[in-house]
């Protein structure tokens, strides 16, 4: 913001620093506060007075409504008028939505033809430059980049506009404010109540990470056309978790720090702010939904006259006001009516009083209350006494009075009550015997709930609350495994309790999850306890299962349960277990398809299916998962590609949404992969590169560690696809850009299994292409990766993929060994590769993948005995190979790999017979057996060269075993030779 023309710099300074602190203020602390900085000053308190008398005309939220021009510095109206056709990226400025006294929205549409999309674009206002607003505009933006609920408006992208005026892109929610909706569509209270618990729903998700909005109120809650409630404009937003801003006490600044109709009697008094303030703004909004009518109807809502009524006024009960009549006002135009307020209901003035009697009074009410210590401690408090009241059972707010929990029971039971009357009143006589131990066992009851409520609490707040505040600081994996411990101690505890509340099922449910991806989530950070981390997501699978079942249930519950099955899958993947993880991870699929249907915009959904296309993929192919997976090249490239159209899909709702850019990104990487293997090395090239790009500018978006891991994959991709191309230095650079991003990420936190794993791979890498552009050099790097997947496999020895990765590392090794012609050591590190795919795969012979790898094990040990002159060992090698090949063979269309560990083992016998006949040279009849069978051996091999393409032929065994080309020339020798010896037989 500028100064007004007639005021210097230094005097706007000044003012606005006064000003800033005096609105944080309380409005019965400004007033000394000002005389203090004002002092003799007349002009200066002027100015401040006057800027104040601007901030309140401004309105509630300079988004909602336009500032009052007599009453601002400037007038941006000009300024709007010049924003309007302005390109920010990729869309162009179409109208302005909301305007205030410091910023603007805008729609904004894109206008790179790539697809039709809108977003709200929301800009400071040029010249509202103070580091206030600034920090203000930056604040919102941050805690937007860590909010993905499916109830609160999603951030896409953000910038500064050519002029440096800072913006950000979102989610274009077109919609009615939550108490206009309810009204026009005459929702009963029991549908209102369902959808103000969506809205709980997404505050209690901000609340966890820490963020409390302190301005929630109906036009920051609008409601789209498919009924879905958006949460909005976290512009005033408080951040408690000091790793996601500089200066906690500076996010609490604004030009507005609250909405007096809404705010709570602390925000009012500028007592410290608590997730307490929110619950007691929900209460506001709920109180208006069900009533019609504001707590304090005042006849003019002035910010004083509300501030003060907020702090010393009780609100009426909810079924009395409804019988009230508010007349028509200054603000408000129409009347408030009894027969109006429950027309919009769908029920009489009597019934609508009689509906808010009882529970819905006492749980507004006590949302409302002055005291923190007698308002609903959280918003899961408040939303959980909801749903209890709409499943008629007692509530928190109604206390544990004997004859309430009665009435409650009877009136869920009545029937059964009726009949059993006619009983009880033939056991009367005996009821007054039993009094006395029936209070006994009631008091041990409640002792055993209270403990019950207790442990349930302690359990969230090891989870969500201290685990989230910690969970993306460096080095807090160790930390993070001492609250699992805990926490899970609580939660097995209490699984044996849960009964069928569908609210504490899913709390269950959700921290298993939670444990499960802490412990030893394949994909992400983790402690490296695979099988602790499968046995947590079955246990929240086993929950999710009973929940659907259960009366409370919904279709957010069946998204959660394909999630839960997919992340089953994925461990039992991990773990070895490919056939149970596709029975698993197809469930998953099932569900998240209905859900589509039902549901084909919700984003949250389309997330979850292409996650699930994805991990079949993983259990389908196997080769980029270090064999652990089925082989079955003909369904991978079908799973990955339904993955990528679901996230187009996705993309085309939301473009610029950072989860769904890295999804894609993700899918891109495992579809080059298969087209890798496959022998479209180019095709491969340009996904990894576009991937990479994605991952690139996703990272540089959030900086999490997750996210720039995945830019570290992709450039271990591009490496392999050079080394695929023999193009060693240019696979040594991708390798080592991967490298360096591991050595960060494991220095961050170098407890994290995940970054060390592939810290040791991208060594590995390195290692591989030092030794082959210079034999002296490499070798250290490489003994110090299997060194350290060594260390790691011990420690966790169920992870069936770093098992896989550790014999692959033996496997590179023993090829270096064997170039450099250290035939005993490189037999060694080939054996040790066999014996681990033997321990995994044993005799699975539906397990393509499996038997490739336990196949090519033996075929570089046949290679290795061959070049040592023990004939008879690399003979029974080979031939052990292709016997573990055959089931692959006989299928219609084998898989490149197959085909080439079988083109290898047939070309080592070839040349070992044709040893085997230097070594009878004095029997004409023996050598020309062994040519003959050399030359039946050579053609096998040339047949299965011919399946391969050129770019995945690779290099061969041995000096001596060359691909294609080699196999033709030993071809062509043994044809000589047999001629020879016929030429010499006709003589």
């Amino acid at each position: 913001m500028g100064p007004p023309e007639t005021m210097t710099p230094e005097r706007w300074q000044q003012v606005k620093e006064i000003l800033g602190k005096a609105l944080e203020m309380g409005l019965t602390q400004r007033p000394e506060y000002i005389d203090q900085a004002c002092g003799q000053d007349v002009s200066l308190r002027t100015e401040l007075l006057r800027f104040l008398a601007a901030a309140e005309k401004a309105g509630e939220d300079f988004l909602s409504e336009p500032a009052a021009p007599d009453s601002l510095p400037q007038d941006f109206s000009k300024e709007q008028d010049r924003r309007i056709g302005q390109v920010l990226g990729s869309y162009k400025l179409i109208s302005v939505i909301g305007e205030g006294g410091m910023g603007a929205v805008y729609r904004g549409m894109r206008v790179d033809d790539q697809y039709q999309s809108q977003v709200a674009i929301k800009l400071v206002h040029a010249g509202q430059d103070s580091p206030l607003v600034i920090l203000r505009f930056k604040n919102e933006r941050q805690i937007l980049a860590s909010l993905e609920h499916p109830n609160i408006a999603r951030l896409y992208d953000g910038g500064t506009t050519p002029e440096g005026v800072p913006y950000f892109m979102m989610e274009l929610i077109e919609g009615e404010p939550i108490n206009e909706y309810c009204d026009h569509h005459k929702l009963s209270i029991d549908a209102r109540l369902k959808l103000f618990l969506e809205v709980c729903s997404a505050v209690q998700y901000a609340h966890r990470r820490l963020i409390v909005h302190r301005d929630i109120k109906p036009s920051n809650l609008l409601v789209t056309r498919q009924g879905i409630p958006k949460l909005l404009d976290f512009g005033i937003a408080k951040i408690v978790d000091p790793g996601m801003s500089n200066n906690v006490e500076q996010t609490t600044m604004s030009l507005r720090a609250f909405t007096p109709a809404y705010a709570s009697p602390e925000q009012v008094r500028g007592a410290p702010i608590t997730t307490a303030s929110d619950v007691y703004s929900l209460g506001v909004v709920l109180y208006e939904l069900l009533t019609g009518h504001h707590p304090y109807p005042l006849a003019t809502r002035t910010p004083e006259a509300l501030s003060r009524a907020v702090c010393a006024h009780e609100p009426e009960k909810l079924s009395t006001i409804v019988r009230r009549t508010e007349t028509a006002s200054q603000d408000r135009l129409q009347a408030i009516t009894p027969e109006a307020v429950s027309a919009a209901r769908e029920c009489s003035p009597a019934k609508l009083s009689q509906r808010l009697t009882g529970d819905l009074d006492k749980i507004v009410l006590m949302s409302l209350q002055k005291e923190l210590d007698r308002r609903y401690g959280s918003v899961e408090q408040f939303a959980e006494d909801i749903r209890r009241h709409l499943g008629n059972l007692p509530v928190l707010a109604h206390g544990d009075e004997l004859g309430y929990r009665t009435w409650k029971f009877v009136n869920r039971h009545r029937a059964g009550i009726t009949s059993a009357m006619v009983v009880c009143l033939a056991l009367l006589v005996g009821t007054v015997v039993s009094v006395r131990e029936a209070r006994i066992a009631r008091a041990e009851t409640d002792r055993a709930e209270r403990r019950f409520n207790d442990v349930r609490q302690l359990a969230n707040w090891l989870m969500f609350d201290i685990h989230d505040a910690i969970r993306d600081l460096p080095g807090s994996t160790a930390a993070r495994k001492i609250l699992l411990d805990k926490a899970l101690h609580y939660l097995d505890s209490l699984a044996g309790e849960e009964g069928n509340d569908p609210a504490l099922l899913r709390e269950l449910a959700t921290a298993y999850e939670r444990a499960a991806e802490v412990q030893g989530h394949f994909l992400n950070d983790n402690l490296g306890d695979t099988g602790g981390s499968l046995r947590s997501y079955q246990k929240a699978l086993a929950l999710r299962q009973q929940l659907v079942a259960t009366p409370g249930s919904n279709w957010q519950d069946r998204l959660a349960l394909a999630n839960s099955s997919r992340s089953v899958a994925s461990e039992l993947l991990a773990t070895g277990n490919a056939s149970d993880a596709l029975v698993a991870v197809r469930k998953a699929i099932a569900t998240s398809q209905t859900l589509r249907q039902q549901r084909p915009t919700d984003t949250s959904v389309l997330d979850e299916l292409s996650f699930d296309y994805e991990i079949e993929g993983h259990i389908e192919g196997g080769q980029g998962f270090m064999g652990v997976g089925l082989g079955d090249p003909s369904e991978v490239m079908r799973s990955y590609r339904q993955a990528i159209e679901t996230e187009e899909a996705w993309l085309h709702l939301a473009p610029d949404e950072t989860n769904a850019l890295h999804s894609y990104a993700t899918d891109l990487v495992f579809l080059a992969d298969s087209m890798k293997d496959s022998g479209d090395v180019q095709g491969a090239l340009n996904d990894y590169s576009h991937a990479l790009e994605i991952a690139k500018t996703v990272s540089q978006r959030t900086g999490s560690s997750r996210r720039l891991r995945d830019v570290a994959v992709a450039h271990n991709r591009l490496g392999g696809t050079y080394e695929t191309e023999r193009n060693w230095r240019k696979a040594l650079e991708e390798d080592e850009q991967s490298l360096e991003i591991y050595r960060e990420l494991t220095h961050r936190d170098p407890n994290d299994f995940i970054m060390r794993q592939g810290f040791a791979i991208a060594l590995a890498n390195c290692g591989v292409q030092k030794e082959r552009l210079n034999p002296n050099i490499g070798m250290s790097s490489i003994r110090q990766s299997v060194a350290m997947m060594e260390k790691m496999v011990a420690t966790n020895k169920e992870n069936a993929q770093q098992r896989g990765i550790l014999a692959s590392m033996y496997s590179a090794l023993g090829d270096a060994l064997k170039r450099q012609h250290k035939l005993p050591d490189a037999l060694r590190e080939y054996q040790r590769s066999l014996a681990i795919y033997q321990a995994l795969y044993g005799g699975d012979s539906q397990n393509t993948s499996a038997l490739n790898s336990v196949a090519a094990s033996k075929a570089s040990i046949g290679g290795v005995l061959a070049e040592m002159g023990r004939i008879e060992a690399a003979s029974q090698s080979f031939s052990e190979a292709l016997a573990a090949l055959k089931p692959a063979l006989a299928t219609p269309r084998p898989d490149e790999s197959v085909l080439h560990t079988a083109a290898n083992s047939y070309a080592g016998l070839g040349t070992l017979e044709l040893r085997l006949a230097d070594l009878a040279p004095a029997d004409p009849a023996t050598q020309r057996a062994h040519w003959e069978e050399a030359r039946n051996l050579f053609l096998k091999s040339r047949d299965a060269w011919q399946e391969i393409p050129l770019s995945l032929q690779g290099d061969p065994i041995s000096p001596e075993l060359s691909p294609a080309e080699g196999v033709r020339r030993k071809l062509q020798q043994c044809d000589h030779l047999l001629k020879a010896t016929e030429v010499a037989a006709k003589r």
